[in-house]
């Protein structure tokens, strides 16, 4: 928020303030560390400033890449592109293992989700007639409090 009361102040403080100056050396160094950026290779630069040609390779890289990984997903415990026939049966032994962790994580999940509706099948209750306990002795405890008070001749709440 702007005070225009604090302007005047403001501008005498930092009138009053000695200019500082750069080191002699500053603008050596930051024009050398400009000229060692742009003598860098292509590749150490920013994307944007590659030539055009390995842009555009760099993308069709890319989507090749992107295509790949989509043909080879799992569909329907079958492989749109067998693997095993692509690598002459050496990554069979691989994806028996993958397979195995993928059936491991299966059982895990059933397990855990087992546990899952036990514990809400089971804790759901018992927290709602603890909850119920507990208001019911709260409210035992001001029905005390509020009998005490009544019978006590130095009047229990004044203290």
């Amino acid at each position: 928020m702007h005070d225009p009361d604090l302007d005047a102040p403001l501008e005498a403080a930092l009138s009053r303030l000695s200019t500082v100056r750069a080191p002699e050396t500053l603008l050596p160094r930051v024009l050398a560390a400009t000229q060692a950026m742009a003598a860098r290779p292509w590749y150490a630069r920013t994307w944007d400033t590659w030539p055009q040609p390995y842009q555009t390779a760099s993308v069709a890289v890319c989507l090749l890449v992107l295509a790949a990984m989509t043909l080879t997903m799992p569909f329907a415990d079958a492989w749109w592109i067998d693997a095993g026939t692509l690598t002459g049966g050496r990554v069979d032994a691989y994806l028996g293992v993958f397979h195995d962790a993928a059936r491991l994580a299966r059982i895990a999940e059933a397990v855990g989700r087992a546990a899952g509706n036990l514990w809400h099948a089971l804790s759901v209750p018992l927290l709602v007639y603890a909850a119920g306990i507990g208001t019911l002795s709260c409210l035992v405890m001001a029905l005390f409090a509020v009998a005490l008070d009544r019978l006590t001749p130095g009047k229990a709440f004044s203290r």
